[in-house]
């Protein structure tokens, strides 16, 4: 898949656009069970990484505060399908792994235009280390909140961040000169930079600082799927000289 990329301002834009599929109407089923059913996926009940469901006001999730407007799940590679809600069987069946094959052609891509300008070879980490999860996220409709913040400004944990069906508005990222900007709406798949590529790089290459801001002209639910290329479990990680899990950790101490 040919693909071409255009960095602009903290991200990474793309001629690539992915059809939107199934995922959606499975989360928005997901999200309409009671309660006591989706709680059986909690964060806690996983082992590796984010994965699990973070619901609106929960005090003890590590992928969102208590104060963001947004219900979210994440999903991976790091544990077989039949560990996550039964809404995501045929997703996982029929659509993942063609799905990630194309955030991985976006991966390489966007690696092949950075990689000279560090002393390591991204590609090689890439491809021995590497792994992908993918967070689901649901903001509904709210009709005020004083700090105009849906989600809280934060970097992500992995490499890149790839949103495969683009971006609604509320997205907002931080430049180079330290003012945010808004990101426009897209139906094509973009990027942004993650904290392990800062890490790898020395901070050479910085993460991006992003957030979701309440648009209250368009007043409406929102939501964004987004794949994290991030380190398989259980791996020492020559090049950071720490393990998985010992990343995420440092990860996590950021907050």
């Amino acid at each position: 898949m040919s693909v071409k990329i255009e960095y602009k301002d903290g991200y990474f834009q793309t001629d690539i656009q992915i059809e939107p599929s199934i995922i959606q109407k499975s989360f928005e089923l997901f999200l309409s069970r009671d309660f006591n059913y989706k709680k059986q996926f909690l964060q806690k009940n996983y082992e590796y990484g984010f994965d699990g469901y973070s619901y609106m006001g929960q005090g003890n999730s590590i992928n969102q505060y208590a104060e963001d407007f947004l219900h979210s799940l994440v999903i991976s590679e790091f544990n077989p399908p039949h560990k996550y809600p039964m809404e995501f069987i045929s997703f996982f069946n029929t659509e993942w792994k063609k799905i990630q094959d194309k955030i991985k052609s976006i991966e390489k891509s966007i690696i092949k235009n950075i990689e000279t300008n560090i002393n390591t070879s991204l590609v090689d980490f890439y491809n021995e280390y590497i792994g992908h999860m993918m967070s689901m996220n649901y903001y509904p409709k709210i009709d005020y909140h004083k700090n105009n913040i849906r989600l809280t400004e934060h970097k992500d944990v992995s490499l890149f961040s790839i949103f495969p069906f683009g971006i609604d508005q509320g997205l907002q990222i931080k430049n180079k000169t330290n003012q945010w900007i808004n990101v426009p709406a897209t139906n094509k798949a973009f990027g942004m930079t993650g904290f392990l590529l800062e890490s790898l790089t020395n901070n050479t290459i910085k993460a991006t600082n992003h957030r979701v801001i309440f648009n209250q002209i368009q007043n409406t639910k929102r939501f964004s799927f987004v794949f994290f290329s991030m380190p398989i479990q259980h791996h020492h990680l020559p090049i950071l000289n720490c393990s998985s899990q010992d990343y995420i950790n440092k990860y996590l101490n950021l907050f």
